[in-house]
């Protein structure tokens, strides 16, 4: 019998749907209920929600990485109420249980995962500035470090200046328009291969991928964003930090990625070190840690 227990009210609600990102073992990485996102009471595995005689199918769905409408075979009906648990194919090397409650069973498995991919994406969005959240950026991130074709990986930790004395003399909403009108030109200034995500409430990282033979990449990004500002009509400066990460080094040496994420973290204080030197030095500029400097000391 499928377990309610760990959704709030959830029979009470029609239309609503739960997303659960799962691992090979059906543990659950993340959960997103209707359009937020929702740690599960207690329950850390798929397989804590069904019946042992449930579990067994479910195992063996798991393991064949196929789509399948049904994964318990037939519908579970509370009343006027159905509900359909289906599981995805493999998206970007993530498995997918979409459980729906609905009056009628519905949609195809093209429709099914269309709408998984369109509440990845939306999970993965910081709403008000449209740049990845730390989830999609991670995500994103990892991609990245995994990818045998780079060698290196720049992080350029961007901060923006004053955003509380804004927020006190201004308000709020004028403290908005400065974050947004800041990601908007990082938008612009990166590649299509980099990504830029919203670290925290006026801190951005963008990544970029680099070779230790050319011209940094990081360094060039950093120095348009800054010339842009000076020459532009912006509501405030930003300070910046940039550090170099040996991507394909990092992955090798570590498997796990639990212990990949806490290392990257610890790189990425290296590149917001640098940030505090850019305040430092007067703000609305530049600094490089001396990782970086090993690397692109004769390169501008």
């Amino acid at each position: 019998m499928f377990n309610k227990k760990p959704f709030p009210n959830i029979l009470n609600l029609f239309g609503d749907f739960i997303l659960l990102e799962i691992d090979t073992q059906g543990r659950i990485i993340y959960t997103r209920y209707n359009n937020t996102e929702y740690k599960t009471k207690g329950i850390t595995n798929i397989k804590e929600m069904f019946s042992k005689a449930e579990n067994k199918q479910i195992s063996r769905n798991i393991k064949h990485q196929t789509y399948i409408s049904n994964i318990l075979k037939t519908n579970k009906d509370f009343g006027n109420m159905i509900v359909e648990i289906k599981l995805s194919r493999c998206i970007k090397e993530r498995r997918y249980i979409l459980i729906n409650f609905s009056k009628t069973v519905t949609n195809s498995e093209h429709e099914d995962n269309e709408y998984i991919k369109t509440l990845i994406q939306e999970s993965e969005l910081d709403h008000m500035t449209q740049t990845l959240n730390r989830k999609g950026g991670w995500r994103k991130i990892e991609e990245m470090l995994l990818d045998k074709e780079i060698e290196f990986l720049g992080i350029i930790f961007v901060d923006i200046d004053g955003l509380k004395k804004i927020n006190d003399e201004k308000g709020h909403m004028y403290g908005d328009k400065a974050i947004i009108q800041i990601s908007e030109l990082l938008k612009k200034t990166i590649r299509q291969s980099d990504l830029v995500m919203r670290f925290g409430g006026d801190e951005f990282v963008i990544v970029v991928s680099e070779k230790s033979t050319s011209r940094s990449a990081s360094r060039g990004i950093a120095t348009r964003i800054l010339k842009e500002i000076k020459n532009g009509e912006y509501i405030t400066t930003v300070s910046i930090g940039i550090h170099v990460v040996e991507s394909k080094k990092l992955a090798n040496k570590i498997a796990e990625p639990i212990q990949l994420k806490e290392k990257w973290t610890e790189e990425l204080q290296k590149a917001d070190e640098a940030v505090y030197e850019s305040k430092q030095n007067g703000r609305c500029t530049y600094s490089t840690t001396s990782t970086f400097k090993k690397y692109f000391k004769n390169n501008s």
